[in-house]
């Protein structure tokens, strides 16, 4: 979605550029209501995808978080268990809850890290669509017949 959002914008960004570069124009027919609302269509596109790609953020940052801390809460049952059983002492449950809770945490800030760079790749796409392109072959012929040497 970030690509689909990303091209919405720049269309957004080439209508400004047209009216800003012309604006002596717009402003003598009198055309900056038009070319206002003309910016504001294209816009509302990027809207939309922004809206969209941020919903499925929240969902997956909601998600991934509900997990850990469904894990953890079965950690500490689980830890509260061994310690009755007289398995664990509380400082050793303790001490590994900590851990746990800590790698989790970890986990958890590593996923805002996973969304930039698949930003990254959706940037990247067009650039490697470039790279990869194959050219057809190119006939170049010089010709200088008015030079001597």
């Amino acid at each position: 979605m970030s690509a689909l959002e990303r091209q919405a914008y720049a269309k957004a960004g080439g209508v400004a550029e047209e009216v800003f570069s012309s604006i002596r124009t717009v402003h003598a027919f009198n055309g900056q209501e038009k070319e206002s609302q003309r910016y504001q269509e294209t816009l509302v596109k990027a809207r939309e995808y922004g809206i969209k790609k941020s919903i499925a953020s929240g969902i997956g940052q909601g998600a991934s978080w509900g997990v850990i801390v469904c894990t953890l809460g079965l950690g500490f049952w689980y830890g509260g268990k061994l310690v009755r059983d007289g398995d664990y002492d509380v400082d050793e449950m303790m001490a590994v809850f900590m851990v746990a809770l800590i790698g989790c945490q970890c986990l958890g800030l590593a996923l805002p890290s996973v969304m930039t760079v698949n930003n990254g790749r959706g940037a990247a796409y067009g650039v490697y669509a470039i790279i990869d392109r194959v050219t057809g072959s190119v006939l170049i012929i010089f010709s200088f017949p008015e030079v001597r040497y």
